[in-house]
């Protein structure tokens, strides 16, 4: 929730900076035809994309406000309370090998730590089921001392000493006519052990899939930041370039609007591949049983 935050306010910004494209765009049509070097049209295309930008931003800064609410709502904080979320969208270096990321997890999932705790507790299961197998033996031990002073030392005038008694047994019970159902508990028992390894091994398949998938989504946010930021960068100077033509008189408005609208939509798909680097980030994390809120690698 916190990064679709960062998300909608990035696309705040590139919409702004649409909305003062356009509008400047819109005012040299306007300016090109009050001296009537441009047709009307260019003036009305112009008009018409910053209406639309304008819109856009409208719907963007609208979807900060409703992003802010639900995080509000998460903390158990006031819907209306202007809560300062501090953070923007950048690129965090990962560096662990998919071995490092799945050796990881394997010792730090607790649900794993939970499954291998379950089959040990199952194992001493069967071990207890199979214990009537065997002869119940008891040993027993009493000793006393009697007396009739605080040390327990008989003192009367006969003068006899105090009596002192001690005794020792051991007993052994085996009870063979309950050996079948014995038996049928001890294979229940191991059949649950087969079970819960069962679970386990296919807990353990899940893991590894779940931290394989975050870590191709890391694999493939990063590569399309690259090529995001090169193609804004690209965008951009064919803003610069269409504009310019269009200001000599030598390009059209259409070659304008379209340049800009480029430029928003590679605004937009580097904001989005910041967004699910950020969020593939805290995936892997989490899918590892790491703690690391600030998504920095330690």
């Amino acid at each position: 929730a916190f990064l679709t935050l960062l998300q909608a306010r990035a696309n705040v910004q590139s919409n702004k900076d649409s909305v003062a494209r356009l509008e400047s765009q819109y005012k040299v049509a306007q300016a090109y035809y009050d001296v009537g070097l441009k047709p009307r049209l260019d003036v009305l295309q112009a008009e018409s994309d910053l209406a639309q930008a304008e819109q856009d931003l409208l719907k963007a800064q609208n979807a900060v406000l409703v992003q802010t609410a639900q995080l509000n709502s998460l903390l158990n904080l006031p819907l209306n309370q202007q809560t300062n979320y501090v953070g923007e969208l950048t690129y965090l270096p990962f560096s662990m090998s998919i071995e490092e990321c799945l050796d990881t997890a394997y010792k730090q999932r607790p649900d794993l730590y939970m499954g291998v705790k379950t089959v040990q507790m199952a194992e001493k299961d069967v071990k207890i089921a199979a214990s009537t197998f065997y002869p119940q033996v008891q040993a027993q031990a009493t000793y006393t001392k009697q007396g009739n002073d605080a040390d327990l030392a008989l003192r009367d005038m006969s003068g006899s000493t105090t009596p002192e008694t001690a005794t020792f047994g051991v007993t052994a019970s085996l009870q063979a006519w309950d050996w079948g159902s014995t038996y049928f508990g001890v294979q229940s028992a191991r059949e649950t052990v087969k079970k819960l390894q069962a679970d386990l091994a296919k807990m353990r398949l899940d893991v590894g899939y779940e931290v394989k998938t975050y870590y191709l989504n890391i694999q493939d946010a990063a590569k399309r930041i690259a090529v995001a930021r090169t193609a804004l960068e690209a965008s951009k100077e064919g803003f610069r370039m269409a504009q310019a033509r269009y200001q000599a008189q030598v390009g059209t408005n259409t070659d304008v609007l379209t340049s800009q609208a480029q430029v928003s939509s590679a605004e937009f798909n580097l904001t989005q591949a910041l967004t699910d680097y950020q969020s593939a980030l805290a995936d892997i994390y989490a899918g590892m049983g790491i703690k690391n809120t600030s998504l920095m690698p330690n």
